[in-house]
């Protein structure tokens, strides 16, 4: 007789898991296009390679967060922790209305996703191997 024990992944995680795959999608849908337009402009090629560079681990990060590997953990706090980091540049270096109210919202939210992350009783949820 086999006794698999069936781990179910938190809330918190799908949440975390969903909210990385939209901005997985968001960069790769802004930084895809502008490395194939081809167009010359060197702001186009940054940001294009810049979102497309953000976009891909965020793929990998949704997969690892969705199956509950170690390796998606760490993905996704070392993502959060660069999150935090661009934000706060982002915040200071372009005080236009509509950036302040994004990363107002963006920050906090990728703070509180460090700390869910953090808890002690999802860490141990992460080093069991399925």
């Amino acid at each position: 007789m086999n006794d698999i024990s069936v781990v179910r992944r938190p809330r918190g995680v799908t949440l975390i898991a969903i909210y990385t795959a939209i901005g997985a999608v968001f960069s790769l849908l802004v930084g895809v296009p502008q490395l194939l337009t081809g167009e010359a402009t060197a702001v186009a090629l940054i940001s294009g390679v810049v979102f497309t560079t953000l976009g891909v681990p965020f793929v990998v990060t949704v997969y690892g967060l969705w199956i509950l590997k170690r390796w998606g953990y760490k993905l996704a706090r070392g993502i959060y922790v660069v999150s935090v980091v661009l934000g706060c540049f982002s915040l200071f270096s372009n005080l236009t209305l509509g950036n302040i109210i994004i990363q107002g919202i963006t920050i906090p939210l990728a703070v509180w996703i460090l700390i869910y992350l953090n808890r002690v009783g999802l860490k141990a949820l992460f080093e069991i191997e399925i």
